[in-house]
Order: structure tokens, then C-alpha cells, then sequence
């Protein structure tokens, strides 16, 4: 049965989030400071194959504990340890007493071990999309250690947590490719690369649900009460990350469908769209949505998905800058004879000098920004014969998109 002393580490590492580069880094210095100090190890290395060279794995992040640092870049040649490697590509777990002499982690002792002092080893592969991508080394220096069950369980969860911290930094490149085309490619290009990028994460998703609950019905078939307990816990969020990829896909057909009538009910476009949106406020914003289900707008569905994608974005980015957690209220309605589609939220709101910036193409107050959200909402509020508005608002910011409603 795993120690109950390893819990309070499992749920840090639950609770480790990754929303970009920043955030990605601190979690690797997180899951190694963890990891050493609950295994009471020296170090613990992340280590990945070279693309180039799988006979090669590269050090990407160490943790050395007596001296509390943290370093990057040294090369490990696993060719001349094939029963090492071999063992990566096959095993949930290395677990060498005596890393000298054990048939598998021997072959290391005289340009590895002996020159840093390691005597024990506890090593679990990384996987990404099913394969082995690396290994996080568990090193023990001093007398050589006994590793128990619960330790070498620990070792793998480990394990689990970076390989999902490995997905997330996939995602954050992936994103930032996004960026990067978006900003130099044309409305039509980025529709496609948006389409692209939607698939892609919706495929990979997949894969790590997939692999994610393999792991689980394995833990709800030989874990403890409370192991039981965690895994349906986890299957049921399983279940709602499954749903929410598929409505990725969904989106990502729909964008390369061909154009829809210009004719859209607003009602059933944000509600169909309600769980991506609420997705991406997650941990920054409660999102709400007053719609008027009478409410006919003369645009397609696509065009008033990316509008309010753009506008709950920029909403919830405001939020996340002012450190807090507040609410974007989407809210859709007739005004005259023309539909009145407006996002606002309660964060520091727009000052004169911004505002006056706002919209125009390739301006942004965020340091990892593109720019084009307002103009691209701007843009296909113009196209559908309307426009987008900044009135004043006080307690917040308020964006406005008027829409001429669709002909009966």
C-alpha cells in the first residue's frame, strides 16, 4: 500500500497548472524539488532522446538537493548501454539498488556514476503521444539504498506528472506557432492554420485521455479504498475533457464546412460553443450568457463563434493580468433593428490612451499578444454589415458588436 506521507506530494502535483512558458518552467522546478525531497534523493534529472541522435539523451532540467540548485545541458550516450535503453523503451520502472553493479544501469558506472557518485538509481520513462520521449532519474548518492514499493510507485507518478507537463509544453509551442503564422498570414490562412491547430490538440488530447485512463482503471482495479476512491474522481474530469475535445473537433469541422446561410440563431451558436468558452475562462473568470433565443443575426455560425472566441479572450486575459478571479458576461440581444452581440467583464477596464489604440491591427498591451483579436472581430463585424464598439463602461471594460439581423 503506497505510504500515506507520499499524498500531500501527489496533490501538489495535481494542482500544478501551465498556462505558458513562465508557468511551464515553474512547474519543472516543482515536480523535481518535490520528487527529491519526498524520495530524499540527491538528484533527479529530466532527461530527453535527441531527435537527432536516439542513442543520446539530453539533460533538459536537474535538481541537486544539497545545494538546492538547478542546472541544464550535460549528454548521456545510452548506445553503449543498450540494456539500459532497452529497459527505458520497456519498463514502467528502473529500479537498481546498486546501480554499479545491476545488470541494466552497470554499463553507465565508469563515465556516469562512479564521476558523480550515484549508487542508487530509480528511473521512469516519459511518454508523448504513446512513445518514450525520456526518462526522469531518481539518484541517489551515499551508501546504496533498498528503493520500497511505495518509493518506486511515487517514482512513477512522478513520472506521469512530467510526462503530462512534457504535453502541455507540446501545446504551449504548438500556440506559439499559431501565433507567430497568424500574425503574418492573411484572414484566410489563419482560419485554416486556427483549423489545423483545433484537430491537432483534439488528436493529442485524446491520446493523453486515452493513456490517462488506462492508468486509472488500472488504479481502480488493484488501489486501496482511497485509491479507488481518486480514480473515479478522476475518471469522471476524464469524462468532461473527453466531451470537450470532441466539441474541438466539432468546431474544427465546422470552420472548413462549406459557409452557412447568413442566418444564425445566437441562442444555439453560443450554446453549442458554451463548454470551449468556458474552458478557456477557466481559473481566470465565472462565464456567463444572457442570450435571447429570438435573436437572428445575418452572419454565419463560424463568423459569431470568432467573434465572441476573440472578445471572451481578450476578457479573460484582462482578468488574469489584474492577478484575480472575475466574470465575463456575454450578452446577446436585440437593439432596433439590429442584434446587439456585447462581451464585458470586471477587471481594470480601458484606459482613454488604450482605448484609442484598441482594434487596430497588430496592437496589443499583452506581452506574448498578436494584436489581431479586436481586428479580426472588428473585421467580420464589418463583413457582416456592422460594426464593433468601445463604449464607455465603469466597473470593467464592455465591447460591442452590432450585427443587422437577418431577414425572415
Amino acid at each position: 500500500m503506497t505510504s500515506p506521507s507520499y499524498e500531500p506530494a501527489r496533490l501538489a502535483l495535481a494542482r500544478l497548472r501551465i498556462d505558458d512558458r513562465e508557468t511551464y518552467e515553474q512547474a519543472v522546478v516543482k515536480t523535481t524539488e518535490l520528487s527529491a525531497h519526498t524520495l530524499g534523493v540527491e538528484r533527479v534529472g529530466v532527461w530527453m532522446f535527441d531527435e537527432e541522435d536516439p542513442q543520446q539523451l539530453r539533460l533538459e532540467h536537474l535538481y541537486v538537493a544539497s545545494t538546492r540548485t538547478h542546472s541544464e545541458g550535460d549528454v548521456l550516450v545510452v548506445g553503449g548501454a543498450p540494456r539500459y535503453r532497452e529497459a527505458l523503451l520497456s519498463r514502467k520502472a528502473i529500479v537498481a539498488d546498486d546501480a554499479r553493479t545491476d545488470p541494466v544501469t552497470g554499463a553507465l558506472r565508469d563515465g556516469y556514476l562512479e564521476r558523480l557518485g550515484i549508487t542508487s538509481m530509480l528511473d521512469a520513462p516519459l511518454y508523448a503521444r504513446g512513445e518514450v520521449i525520456g526518462v526522469i532519474c531518481h539518484e541517489h548518492v551515499g551508501p546504496a539504498r533498498k528503493w520500497t514499493a511505495a518509493e518506486v510507485d511515487f517514482a512513477c507518478t512522478i513520472a506521469d506528472a512530467a510526462s503530462l507537463i512534457c504535453e502541455q509544453a507540446s501545446r504551449l509551442r504548438l500556440e506559439q506557432v499559431l501565433r507567430e503564422r497568424v500574425a503574418s498570414a492573411s484572414a484566410a490562412d489563419g482560419i485554416e492554420t486556427v483549423t489545423l491547430l483545433a484537430r491537432s490538440l483534439a488528436h493529442e488530447l485524446g491520446n493523453v485521455f486515452t493513456a490517462t485512463r488506462l492508468g486509472t482503471d488500472q488504479l481502480a482495479r488493484t488501489g486501496d479504498t482511497a485509491s479507488r476512491e481518486l480514480a473515479t474522481a478522476i475518471g469522471e474530469a476524464l469524462s468532461v475533457g473527453e466531451r470537450l475535445a470532441s466539441d474541438l473537433r466539432r468546431f474544427a469541422d465546422r470552420v472548413i464546412a462549406e459557409p452557412s446561410p447568413a442566418r444564425t440563431s445566437a441562442s444555439a451558436v453560443l450554446t453549442r460553443f458554451s463548454p470551449i468558452l468556458e474552458l478557456l475562462a477557466r481559473g481566470h473568470a465565472h462565464l456567463v450568457l444572457e442570450v435571447d433565443a429570438s435573436v437572428m443575426l445575418a452572419m454565419d455560425d463560424t463568423a459569431l463563434e470568432q467573434v465572441v472566441l476573440n472578445l471572451v479572450l481578450n476578457a479573460r486575459d484582462a482578468l488574469a493580468g489584474a492577478g484575480r478571479v472575475g466574470t465575463i458576461r456575454v450578452v446577446v440581444s436585440h437593439d432596433g433593428d439590429e442584434g446587439l452581440v456585447a462581451v464585458e467583464d470586471d477587471g481594470p477596464g480601458i484606459s482613454d490612451e488604450i482605448r484609442a489604440q484598441l482594434g487596430r491591427e497588430y496592437f496589443t498591451t499583452k506581452p506574448h499578444g498578436t494584436g489581431l483579436g479586436l481586428s479580426v472581430a472588428r473585421k467580420l463585424a464589418e463583413r457582416a454589415g456592422g460594426c464593433l464598439e468601445l463604449p464607455a463602461h465603469t466597473g470593467g471594460a464592455r465591447i460591442e458588436v452590432r450585427v443587422p439581423l437577418a431577414v425572415a
